[in-house]
């Protein structure tokens, strides 16, 4: 596979690539592992300096562009290329096509005109097999935009909001443009594998979409352990150097990736089979500890429940915090808490819940009382206890005195 290496000229060389149009396109494909094949190519605009024939890159080119006052006529050359390029390939009509858009251009333009549709019909292409690929931009017309991508999707098409995550990312272009996937930019995938802030958000991310029916893409993947991970966390589609370096079409074969696809598939096997067993050999670890505190503390009347925890605490180094309930979600005891490094007491916000506290609307008591349950555990949150992530796990005993309680056991995430 041919490996791209850009060269940097000048201002000149970029103003007569415009000029006399001499561009390339490299397709880039993007994976499906679910589904283990490529589902389409993003197309990649290449220049090729005049006097060298060496490949030149794409930013200064559009910038250069833009001065010249040619953007849109420049834009419209990328994607008109890219549809014949991508004709040439013979690929399966099977793969879909991603096309870069410069919303910046609208200003320019009567947007009701659908030259694109116009391009990708007069090619023989169905815009069923092509994505149009946006840019978040702060100095394109939300209104604008708006009409572009619905003209585009009675049209067919497919409507890609790029570089989600980064720079001017807003959640409102979400619920204005409805896209059909969000693709996530790299720099939120980078090191992800390792990084439980990034995991965070693109398990947040991936949740959104597949709540509101559009598909997540993950660009720039150049580490197994970072598409492992994001395959983990919900993310459908992929992108990036690990599994091909963008190519000329005529590069391109009918067992494209097959490689590196078997590969990172098994991978994704042993890793989600050694997390389920992992997960169930906690569950049941805290399962059996949430267990044998509730058998001692059925032996003890109310006045010796806070001596029994407080000494409880000590034993178990998985173990937060330690707090017992009434069946109407009242706390009867106080909140005894191993506070470590990064405990957030002492802001006003983090602090143990005092006896006589209200649980009703906590999860970890509803669900109990909902779902007519003996034990509960719930998913990792923040503790307003001690600021860190935690998971508690609640069970009902019977103490001394005949009254049903509720132990909640607040293990460390």
């Amino acid at each position: 596979m041919e490996t791209v290496k850009f060269i940097m000229t000048d201002e000149e060389t970029f103003r007569n690539i415009i000029l006399e149009q001499r561009i390339r396109i490299f397709l880039q494909p993007i994976i499906s592992i679910k589904e283990k094949r490529v589902i389409g190519f993003e197309a990649l605009t290449r220049g090729i300096d005049p006097e060298t024939g060496e490949i030149v890159p794409p930013i200064p080119l559009f910038q250069t562009a833009r001065q010249m006052d040619r953007a849109l006529e420049f834009d419209r050359l990328c994607r008109k290329t890219a549809v014949k390029d991508f004709l040439k390939a013979e690929l399966n009509l099977a793969h879909m096509l991603f096309i870069n858009f410069d919303p910046s251009i609208l200003a320019d333009v009567a947007i009701g005109n659908g030259w694109m549709r116009g391009v990708v019909e007069e090619e023989g292409l169905n815009p069923a097999n092509v994505a149009i690929e946006i840019v978040e931009s702060p100095q394109v017309s939300t209104k604008d935009l708006v009409h572009f991508v619905e003209l585009y999707k009675r049209f067919g098409f497919l409507i890609v909001l790029d570089d989600f995550g980064a720079r001017h990312s807003n959640l409102d272009r979400i619920l204005s443009l409805k896209p059909d996937i969000l693709k996530i930019d790299r720099e939120l995938i980078d090191g992800v594998g390792r990084d439980y802030y990034k995991q965070s958000i693109v398990a947040s991310i991936s949740g959104l979409a597949g709540k509101i029916g559009t598909l997540v893409l993950a660009e720039g993947v150049e580490a197994v352990e970072d598409i492992i991970k994001c395959y983990e966390l919900g993310v459908n589609l992929f992108q990036g150097y690990y599994f091909s370096r963008p190519a000329p079409p005529d590069r391109l074969l009918d067992h494209f990736c097959a490689d590196s696809i078997t590969h990172v598939s098994r991978g994704i096997l042993h890793h989600l089979k050694d997390h389920i067993t992992l997960e169930m050999e906690t569950q049941e670890a805290y399962d059996t500890i949430t267990r044998e505190l509730c058998a001692e503390l059925s032996r003890l009347l109310p006045d010796e429940l806070n001596g029994f925890l407080k000494d409880a605490l000590g034993r178990y180094d998985q173990i937060q915090c330690l707090y017992v309930l009434d069946p109407d979600g009242r706390q009867i005891s106080h909140t005894h808490c191993k506070f470590t490094n990064f405990s957030k007491t002492g802001h006003p916000l983090f602090k143990p819940s005092a006896k006589g506290t209200d649980h009703s609307l906590k999860s970890y008591f509803y669900y109990l009382q909902i779902l007519k349950l003996d034990t509960y555990f719930s998913d990792p949150y923040t503790s307003l206890a001690t600021g860190c992530i935690c998971r508690t796990m609640s069970a009902v005993y019977r103490g001394a005195e005949g009254a049903f309680r509720i132990l909640c056991v607040d293990f460390n995430v």
